[in-house]
């Protein structure tokens, strides 16, 4: 049934004794597909089989089974719940389960699609889906997103009319994209403008002619960051050491690191594992495996001032 999901013998009892059982492993090869971990899909199990429970109970269909049964599940059934422990009752939970449960039985064929009575709209999304699965391969849930962005696209264009595609401007979709107001950052405009943009490739596929509105996709920008410095100058490192001078949490610490990264040239990485006794004098030794600490490394620098360079202790501090 569910393959590694394990159920309780409650649970477990309710879905072999509905009208949900036969289509178990094809809700179960759904979530795999879907990649939900497995403590996920025991959850969402176990929310099917209280919906399957009430099912029994309602005298339910399995071809009666629709988003007007789920709504009347968790509307009427859940606010009284008496249902026998061990039972999932949260509404958010439910909601996600059964969302799933839906799209598996549509995709075997078992219940209609909502498309079924004439929604052009689900009707081209039903398409566009289709698309990207077999012709882009994509996941599902990336499938779902770009199906909500262009569903909602599509909705505010043509409303319950059929979709002519020549009948959208560049206009719309460039206002679309950017919110038609809304203070959206750039990462939010790059996913809405490749979703319509996916949905364009498709119905050039088709034979539409969406070049001007491919153009007319809003690029977002993405700037450089500006580069650091490689090396800092003289008057940086001085500048840098001097804000030692201002006592804090694991001060020396601190300074024995900077001193490490300035007078031995040492990485980063090779100081964070550093441990007290590796430094003696001005010739230092890495203590690290590998070709740098054959040999030692003398630092190019003089010792610090004795008011600069305290002894480092052995206990330094908490660590951040």
């Amino acid at each position: 049934m569910a393959g590694a999901v394990i159920l309780q013998p409650q649970p477990r009892a309710w879905l072999e004794h509905s009208v949900l059982q036969p289509y178990a492993a094809g809700y179960g090869e759904h979530l795999d597909r879907g990649r939900y971990s497995r403590s996920t899909k025991r959850v969402y199990f176990c929310c099917v089989a209280h919906f399957a429970h009430w099912l029994t109970g309602e005298r339910y269909a399995v071809s009666a089974i629709d988003e007007a049964a789920v709504a009347r599940f968790i509307s009427e059934h859940l606010p009284g719940c008496d249902c026998p422990y061990p039972v999932r009752r949260l509404a958010y939970e439910i909601k996600a389960a059964l969302a799933r449960l839906l799209e598996a039985l549509r995709a075997d064929g078992i219940i209609s699609s909502r498309s079924a009575a004439g929604d052009h709209l689900g009707k081209e999304l039903a398409r566009f889906d289709a698309h990207m699965l077999e012709v882009g391969g994509l996941a599902l849930n990336t499938r779902r997103q770009r199906c909500r962005i262009v569903g909602q696209f599509l909705r505010e264009q043509f409303h319950a009319r059929p979709i002519i595609i020549s009948a959208v401007g560049p206009a719309a979709v460039q206002r679309f994209v950017l919110g038609d107001g809304k203070e959206w950052s750039a990462g939010t405009i790059g996913v809405i403008g490749g979703a319509i943009g996916c949905y364009l490739r498709f119905r050039s596929i088709s034979g539409d002619q969406v070049a001007w509105l491919l153009a007319a996709i809003p690029r977002a920008a993405h700037w450089r960051l500006a580069a650091l410095p490689e090396v800092l100058s003289d008057a940086e490192i001085d500048e840098l050491l001097r804000s030692f001078d201002q006592p804090f949490p694991s001060c020396r610490r601190a300074y024995a690191m900077v001193r490490c990264l300035t007078d031995l040239g040492l990485r980063c990485s090779e100081v964070a594992k550093l441990r007290l006794g590796a430094s003696t004098g001005t010739r230092a030794r890495s203590g690290l495996p590998g070709p740098r600490c054959v040999a030692p490394i003398s630092s190019r620098c003089p010792p610090p001032p004795v008011a600069r360079s305290p002894p480092i202790c052995a206990t330094s501090g908490r660590r951040h």
